[in-house]
């Protein structure tokens, strides 16, 4: 569900034709993820620029500060994902780059296809809009209202994206009434859809940070040094045998990964979601890195051991700002069609061990991540290597999102790890020994490297047992974590699987006891507030019915006359419910919600269940994962 509100927005006048577009310095109210609005300003050095191919050349010698590395020739529109309409045909092909407006000569304005501002968001990071954006439709019902409003408003309908075809991409041209961010407004105030979001521009980059020290063993496996600062793999790999481990495909959404390395075992489907191809592309060195980290095999008699040797990586290529091929970086549509190409394809877990340079939550990364959760996947992000808050777009992501930070081989964080009320876990992210594109092995450091530890685990725990709920092992990497650092770990009413700490999370993840979690017993949640020997004699447990219902029942024991009630801690939706329980009786009392909602996909929230008795109160929270009865994926 996505809340929709109104909200007040100052357009940019322009007139056509002119050499060159000044763009007056105004503040633009956007919606960026439900209904948080976003102020930017507009960056008056900078600007996109689309133009006829071949008219490219001649543009280039008039405008003398095009930037490098920033020119993105387009012959169609397949790196968007999209599944053309049949009413689309491109006529031309088309160049776009980033111009510097400072000192520039002038373009004819004959030769201009579209262009528009940069912006600059609160913490000063730059932000290009290209010509295409994206609506979410609520229904089939308004795809005619979508036609309708691009014919008035002169936008072409592209077509459909491939992988959620309830998204709809349009482009504008210099005879649209807007530019692709006005024109995105326009539709999300209509009220008519369920999103619409521009093509963004944003600095992109690996969560790795430089070398330090070289180490010939891998600490994070097993830290003879400090021991216990680990993720506990050796006791994990000699107890269980990982039954499904062959079966388990982890994607790596990264910057390719080298298909001919001896240690790595690479799945037969990948996907180059910067040209929207088959197969992946390799556009530097980092996913070989990270995949290395994920699966590389063990007990062969050569290299290292991934944490989950066995599964099989998925290669998804996207291309880094800082790439070193002088060819333009992937924008967020890619990076969106990278997570949906990944859900649709059989990935139970997609690795991201990459960030953007902003503040700002993207939209369609949140709407991609939302649509691989309702596939069943695991979605995992490294929190950045800002050493300060946690990147985007981890930390505006879906809260089933699991976010990892780093720490050092003593078992404190890494001064580079991102940190705040994001960080969900932390895993080893310093002098971490792993593969790399030569065939051969290095040793390398960053948040980057701490995820795919996480994504490992992930792999083993559904290797164990893959009819686990994403929910479920969620919760199971959280709660069987091991408290490190020295740090001090308090109650947090938003964090319902223990206790947390800003700077390492719920600590460093233990494969050992996730694994072990799967055979035993549902994890029983950590009781929140009052302990409760203070309640006493009165007792609450939570029991969920199933996830093909939308009632979902909880017992609650207690003596005498007690209220519990049911809030939901979604940042778009609060739902209070509450009941007078009878007296207890020894066999208990079980009541049950019926959560409505008006729409018919999938619903996570968190849920907190709390009983009030004699002034005193108790509680233990949930993860729900709402599935309507009859829903299919």
């Amino acid at each position: 569900m996505v809340a929709r509100m109104t909200f007040c927005q100052r357009n940019i006048k322009k007139t056509f034709p002119r050499p060159v577009r000044l763009w007056v310095r105004l503040i633009i109210i956007i919606i960026w993820c439900d209904g948080v609005k976003i102020p930017l300003t507009v960056n008056e050095n900078k600007s996109y620029v689309l133009v006829e191919t071949a008219k490219f050349e001649s543009v280039r010698k008039s405008a003398v500060n095009i930037r490098g590395g920033n020119t993105r020739t387009i012959d169609n529109y397949a790196a968007l994902g999209i599944r053309s309409s049949k009413e689309f045909r491109m006529q031309k092909s088309l160049t776009s780059f980033t111009l510097d407006n400072a000192q520039q000569k002038s373009i004819n304005p004959q030769d201009v296809v579209y262009e528009a501002p940069y912006f600059k968001t609160s913490d000063g990071a730059d932000l290009g809009i290209t010509n295409v954006f994206s609506v979410q439709l609520t229904g089939e019902q308004d795809l005619a209202k979508l036609q309708k409003i691009a014919e008035e408003y002169n936008l072409e309908i592209l077509g459909e994206n491939k992988f959620d075809p309830s998204i709809y991409y349009l482009s504008c041209t210099k005879e649209s009434k807007g530019n692709a961010l006005e024109m995105a407004n326009f539709m999300y105030e209509s009220g008519a859809f369920e999103y619409a979001t521009p093509e963004f521009i944003v600095e992109s980059m690996s969560d790795a940070a430089p070398n330090d020290t070289y180490f010939s063993y891998q600490w994070n496996l097993k830290n003879v040094s400090y021991p216990g600062i680990d993720i506990n793999y050796v006791n994990a790999r000699n107890a269980f045998a990982f039954p499904y481990i062959n079966d388990i495909i982890v994607a790596v959404v990264d910057n390719g990964v080298y298909n001919n390395h001896d240690d790595l075992h690479l799945y037969n489907v990948s996907y180059n979601a910067h040209t929207g191809g088959i197969p992946s592309g390799l556009y530097g060195d980092h996913g070989t890195k990270v995949a290395g980290v994920i699966g590389a095999t063990a007990n062969n008699g050569k290299g290292i051991a991934g944490v989950a040797s066995g599964v099989k990586i998925m290669p998804i290529s996207i291309c880094y700002t800082d790439n070193e091929l002088g060819i333009a970086a992937s924008t967020t549509t890619n990076f969106a069609n990278a997570i949906r190409f990944a859900a649709n394809n059989g990935a139970r877990v997609i690795n991201n061990s990459w960030s953007f340079d902003t503040s700002s939550p993207i939209s369609e990364i949140n709407n991609a991540i939302t649509y691989a959760h309702g596939k069943g996947c695991i979605v995992v992000f490294s929190s950045g290597n800002k050493g300060s808050a946690v990147s985007q777009p981890a930390a505006g992501a879906p809260s089933a999102t699991l976010v990892v930070g780093a720490i050092d081989r003593n078992g404190y964080k890494s001064d580079f790890s991102g940190y705040g009320s994001s960080l969900d876990v932390v895993a080893p992210g310093r002098e971490i020994w792993t593969t790399d594109v030569t065939g051969g092995y290095t040793c390398v450091s960053g948040t980057s490297f701490a995820a795919p530890h996480v994504s490992g685990i992930v792999a083993l725990i559904w290797a164990t047992d893959p009819d686990l709920s994403v929910w479920r092992v969620r919760n199971i990497i959280e709660q069987t974590t091991r408290k490190i650092g020295g740090n001090t770990y308090g109650v947090d009413p938003l964090r319902l699987n223990g206790l947390w700490n800003q700077f390492v999370g719920y600590g460093l993840v233990n494969a050992y006891a996730a694994v072990s979690a799967v055979s035993g017993p549902a994890p029983t949640a950590p009781n929140i507030g009052t302990s409760l020997s203070e309640v006493e004699p009165g007792d609450l447990s939570m029991m969920g019915l199933g996830y093909d219902k939308w009632n979902i029942a909880y017992l609650a024991r207690g003596e005498g006359q007690a209220t519990c009630s049911i809030e939901n801690y979604d940042s778009s939706v609060t739902y209070v419910w509450s009941s007078t329980l009878p007296p207890y009786t020894g066999e208990g009392f079980t009541f049950t919600v019926d959560f409505a909602s008006d729409t018919d996909e999938p619903v996570l929230h968190d849920i907190e269940c709390r009983v009030l008795k004699n002034g005193l109160s108790t509680s233990s929270g949930v993860h729900l994962a709402l599935i309507p009865q009859g829903y299919s994926y």
